[in-house]
C-alpha cells in the first residue's frame, strides 16, 4: 500500500492514475491519495437474475484466522481481514470511473457490477484451505456506502 497526497490512485500493472475520491459532496482534496495493490483475481459470477458481477479473489499463503471468541470479535476479525479487498474493490470502481470518464461511456465494466470479495486462506487449523466471503451489497448505493467508509479510512490515516 503506498499512500501520496498528490497523485491519485493506480494499478501496479499500468500507468492510468485516478483521484481516489467519491462523488460524495464531503470530499476535499485532502481526500486524494495514492494506493496500490496486485489483485490477484478477478471472476465473473453468475447471480440468479442472470446477470454477472464481478468478484475479486486474494489468495492467502497464511493459516485461516480461528473464528472462536465472541460474535463481536468474531466479526471484527472477519472485517479486518477484507480491508485489504476492499480497498481493490475502491481502486477498481474509481479507474472503472476514470476510462468511463474518458470514453464517454456508462460503463467500463460491461454491466458487471464490482460486488463479492473472496478469500481463500491456502491453509488452516484443520490443515485444509479455507475460504471466506463477502457481498458488498445488493445494491449499487450500498456498495458506495461500504467503499466510501474505506476511503474514509485511508483519509484518515493519510492525515
Amino acid at each position: 500500500l503506498t499512500v501520496d497526497p498528490t497523485l491519485g490512485v493506480s494499478s501496479a500493472h499500468s500507468n492510468a492514475t485516478v483521484n481516489a475520491t467519491t462523488s460524495s459532496s464531503s470530499s476535499t482534496p485532502d481526500d486524494v491519495f495514492l494506493v496500490r495493490g496486485i489483485v490477484d483475481r478477478v471472476d465473473m459470477v453468475k447471480l440468479s437474475s442472470r446477470k454477472v458481477a464481478l468478484r475479486i479473489v486474494d489468495y492467502k499463503t497464511g493459516k485461516a484466522p480461528t473464528l472462536k471468541y465472541s460474535p463481536a470479535m468474531n466479526q471484527q476479525i472477519f472485517e479486518k481481514n477484507f480491508w485489504q479487498l476492499k480497498i481493490y474493490a475502491l481502486l477498481l470502481r474509481e479507474m472503472a470511473a476514470k476510462k468511463e470518464a474518458s470514453r464517454g461511456e456508462t460503463t467500463s465494466t460491461n454491466g458487471m457490477d464490482l460486488r463479492y470479495l473472496k478469500l481463500h486462506y491456502l491453509n488452516s487449523e484443520q490443515g485444509r484451505a479455507k475460504v471466506w466471503e463477502m457481498d458488498l451489497g445488493e445494491t449499487q448505493e450500498i456498495r458506495d456506502e461500504v467503499l466510501q467508509e474505506v476511503h474514509q479510512d485511508l483519509a484518515k490515516i493519510w492525515k
